[in-house]
């Protein structure tokens, strides 16, 4: 049996060690056009989550497959929620949409 291993490029494996901690949520693809992040910018999903952009970067992809990350931690009894995605081997910072 021959195993094929994907490398990872050094872009790629420098944005994956923010990653030490989160665990995946979803696995998911961007909906339509995805012109990177630019602050309170609104990523929709195709399987309808929305999540608001909390940096800004420049890419350009069509429904490219995103993975979402969370982290969840306590400060002074609170629970907070730290959300990255992940496209196009660049890691975006994120915030949840609340939906009312």
């Amino acid at each position: 049996m021959l195993l094929m291993a994907k490398t990872v490029d050094a872009n790629c494996s420098s944005e994956l060690t923010n990653l030490e901690g989160y665990t995946i949520i979803a696995a998911t693809q961007v909906e339509g056009d995805f012109e990177g992040c630019d602050f309170d910018k609104v990523i929709r999903f195709t399987d309808g989550k929305r999540l608001r952009c909390s940096s800004y970067s420049y890419t350009y992809a069509y429904m490219p497959d995103a993975i979402i990350f969370g982290k969840r931690s306590t400060v002074q009894g609170k629970s907070f929620l730290s959300i990255k995605v992940l496209i196009e081997d660049e890691v975006f910072d994120m915030a949840l949409m609340i939906l009312k």
